[in-house]
């Protein structure tokens, strides 16, 4: 091998390296932050029955998920979500903070805690 081919392989497999690193990186920090977590999602303010109504329905099926897996974050600060539709803004922070204890790094649940803490 010649020294200009052993170069480019040599620059090539230091790209390799970085990007390999980058991506690992990345994905480790998504794992942590509890991939999947949904940040707040302003409510289009029509609060009408079949809204809350869904509300409720998503708060049941939380607490199923949660029932399976009380250590989920995702299903924790999804659920303050649905009860920040129902105005339930006590039990919202409590979610919150349930979902922030299981996962420090949950950054929706934390923006969803200072969303809800400003209102």
């Amino acid at each position: 091998m010649n020294k200009a081919t052993y170069d480019n392989a040599s620059k090539m497999h230091t790209i390799i390296m970085t990007l390999g690193i980058t991506m690992l990186t990345l994905l480790i920090l998504v794992s942590l932050a509890g991939a999947g977590s949904f940040a707040y999602i302003p409510n289009s303010g029509s609060n009408n029955i079949s809204n809350l109504n869904k509300s409720d329905e998503a708060i049941t099926a939380y607490d199923k998920a949660i029932e399976i897996n009380s250590h989920d974050s995702v299903a924790w600060n999804n659920k303050g979500r649905a009860l920040y539709k129902l105005n339930k803004f006590d039990e919202t922070i409590k979610a919150y903070d349930k979902a922030i204890e299981i996962n420090p790094l949950n950054s929706a649940a934390w923006y969803n805690k200072a969303v809800t803490l400003d209102d």
